[in-house]
């Protein structure tokens, strides 16, 4: 079973029926997959970084959202949260992340931190593997 399908059914608790992503290409340094809840609204984006761009973007985390050490979760209102995976010798760590897209305060969809680290493995997982990379380290 595939870790996608294990997080689907999940996803129906925070009204999350759809994902839409960038196809898989292992020449590809970012992919990126939105999660649409039942009124067609984005909620989630998920994306992965490697190479040259996700070490970019550690380098200006603190402007784009912070991403200190190999993972972790904002904790105090969750809604981002991130996770990397070592690739092969002399290849930047590849990043992946997870963020709310913050409709608004009140209508902002916020999931549990399992939750969080599922979709992260689930995404993470397969894109790290195609670029030879290890499993992603979880927050």
């Amino acid at each position: 079973m595939s870790q996608h399908a294990t997080v689907a059914p999940i996803a129906g608790k925070w009204g999350i029926t759809q994902a839409i992503g960038t196809e898989l290409a292992e020449k590809s340094t970012t992919q990126d997959c939105l999660l649409i809840n039942d009124k067609g609204k984005r909620v989630y984006r998920l994306s992965a970084l490697s190479g040259p761009l996700a070490q970019g973007y550690r380098f200006s985390s603190s402007v784009l959202g912070d991403v200190q050490g190999k993972a972790g979760r904002e904790e105090k209102g969750g809604g981002w949260a991130w996770a990397s995976a070592q690739c092969p010798q002399g290849e930047p760590t590849a990043l992946f992340t997870a963020a709310s897209t913050r409709l608004g305060e009140e209508d902002r969809v916020k999931v549990s931190a399992d939750f969080e680290r599922a979709m992260l493995k689930a995404f993470g997982s397969d894109i790290a593997a195609l670029h030879g990379c290890g499993k992603p380290a979880l927050p």
